[in-house]
């Protein structure tokens, strides 16, 4: 939940889903200062989370999200 309300503090797109491995998953779409801001954002997460690491890699967006949302 607090990455979907920080992307949509933001005014970012697209989603985030926990995954089997307990790992999160997000796709964010949106202006690039908005993504660098929720980039630094994610790897420090939210209060109390562990974050250890971190992979990100630019996209051509592909703009079918019209909101942030949790999935899966």
């Amino acid at each position: 939940y607090s990455c979907r309300d920080e992307a949509q503090r933001l005014g970012l797109s697209g989603w985030v889903r926990n995954t089997e491995d307990g790992a999160v998953e997000v796709y964010s779409e949106g202006p690039r200062e908005a993504q660098t801001r929720f980039l630094r954002w994610l790897h420090q997460g939210p209060r109390g989370a562990q974050v250890d690491s971190v992979r990100s890699r630019a996209h051509i967006p592909v703009g079918t999200y019209r909101y942030f949302s949790i999935t899966g």
